[in-house]
């Protein structure tokens, strides 16, 4: 049985451009919960249910001598719903930059600046291009990509803030755990083909 201490720590890694405000994102929820930030090393250490987990900048974290996948166990890929057609090129930019890294690790695609929803009804438009993704529009999307999970927030207004990084580092430890079982099956794989191979060498 895989309990939570078999998990030392969640590692979940935060992407996107400037307009995707993530950095924002990740100081206003540290800032309600009474968190620290660290700004220059990039992340934030939490713990949800008694288990350990840190959200890393995917730019701050990066170290020449370490695979940006280095034990990563979900990846939140952020994006500005504000223009949609903006959306889909940031996304596969993002994607394009950890292709060769992702491999089984889960990503969720994380809709910021939702607020910009509100403001557009409020202003004139005609141009589809400059309206903003629907929430709709944004979960189709999200799933015709792959992504585990679509979730959005605003860190102008909070909302939707708890939700996003609950739910991230939900779909982390479940990945974690999953590696974890994984490994113990290996070893108990390779342990019984040593003992069978004892068994052989005794028997002849």
């Amino acid at each position: 049985m895989t309990v939570l201490t078999d998990v030392p720590i969640v590692k979940c890694v935060v992407m996107g451009d400037n307009d995707s405000e993530k950095l924002q994102m990740i100081q206003r929820y540290s800032d309600i919960n009474g968190l620290t930030f660290n700004t220059e090393m990039g992340d934030m250490v939490t713990a949800f249910n008694g288990q350990k987990c840190t959200f890393l900048d995917f730019n701050s974290s990066r170290d020449e001598n370490e695979s940006p996948s280095n034990e990563v166990h979900v990846y939140l890929l952020c994006v500005s719903v504000a223009r949609q057609s903006l959306v889909q090129e940031s996304i596969r930019s993002l994607m394009m930059a950890i292709k060769d890294h992702v491999g089984t690790v889960p990503f969720v695609v994380i809709g910021t600046q939702i607020e910009k929803r509100t403001k557009f009804l409020k202003e004139d438009s005609e141009e589809d291009a400059d309206q903003p993704m629907s929430l709709s529009q944004a979960e189709i999307f999200a799933k015709q990509i792959g992504a585990i999970r679509y979730l959005e927030c605003s860190a102008a207004t909070a909302e939707g803030l708890d939700e996003v990084f609950e739910d991230s580092f939900a779909v982390g430890h479940q990945f974690a755990l999953e590696q974890v079982r994984c490994e113990r099956r290996k070893r108990s794989v390779l342990e019984e083909a040593r003992n069978s191979r004892k068994q052989s060498c005794i028997t002849q």
